[in-house]
């Protein structure tokens, strides 16, 4: 019982600051975690006070995608007035704020999946010698002599890929 009292107390003031200012506030970058410490309340009565809402709690997400975009300035910033003495610390600040404006708008921020393709040039090379013998040896044409190429790769064997078939065989008889 003395948890909904106080819970209540906190709604009741929270609702006394005004959600525009706190809207503002996150807006402008402020972290939920740093809106509790200002307001000396803890994070999960200010997270259940904004989730009791659920227009509230869209008017909060909407605040955060604005700071995303917040964050992604000071990254420049940060880059911007970076040197040699403060790199490391601040490539620490830049992948922070990235990270949070990618969890706040992933539709903005969110790195994009790259896609890696592999193209055996080798094999495509073989592939056409092939159609190219396949053709030649189609063709009629008497006149030229017919020169065959043997095109199948030669199977390199070690001790990785070594098969039974591979080992010579010592009982043969020739």
């Amino acid at each position: 019982m003395a948890g909904h009292i106080k819970r209540r107390t906190i709604a009741s003031n929270l609702d006394k600051v005004g959600e525009t200012v706190l809207l503002e506030k996150i807006a402008s970058g402020m972290t939920m975690a740093g809106l509790a410490r200002e307001l000396k309340i803890s994070n999960l009565s200010l997270y259940h006070w904004i989730r009791k809402d659920p227009d509230r709690e869209e008017r909060f997400k909407q605040a955060r995608a604005i700071a995303a975009d917040q964050w992604a300035d000071e990254c420049l910033d940060i880059a911007d007035a970076s040197d040699n003495t403060s790199a490391n610390a601040d490539r620490l600040k830049i992948e922070t704020r990235k990270w949070l404006a990618g969890v706040a708008a992933p539709e903005k921020f969110q790195a994009k999946p790259t896609t890696a393709v592999q193209v055996n040039v080798n094999q495509l090379h073989l592939d056409a010698l092939r159609q190219l013998n396949l053709a030649s040896s189609n063709h009629d044409d008497t006149s030229e002599p017919e020169i065959t190429i043997d095109l199948t790769p030669t199977k390199q064997v070690g001790s990785h890929n070594l098969d039974a078939d591979d080992l010579p065989d010592v009982f043969d008889d020739d």
